[in-house]
């Protein structure tokens, strides 16, 4: 945290993105990547998608990123303001 924004940062120790058109489309509606590990696993592919416009909303950016050694990070910004 700065004075003027917060980063946040959310990595996982899973498969990752698994191709690269996966980090491209992470943020749309129903993207699931992997569909046949994601179903098990009971992904409806809407947290990215939901979590970009508020963080947009709000001022901020979200991305995300593949780890070099395994998983994923997902970091989002939201710029502080005065009260």
């Amino acid at each position: 945290m700065t004075e003027q924004q917060v980063m946040m940062s959310i990595t996982d120790n899973g498969a990752g993105f698994a191709q690269p058109q996966d980090l491209q489309q992470a943020f749309k509606q129903f993207y699931q990547g992997n569909h046949s590990s994601s179903r098990q696993k009971g992904h409806s592919g809407l947290g990215l998608y939901i979590a970009k416009p508020l963080i947009q909303h709000h001022g901020g950016q979200i991305c995300a990123e593949n780890n070099p050694a395994c998983g994923a990070t997902v970091r989002f910004t939201i710029p502080l303001q005065d009260t």
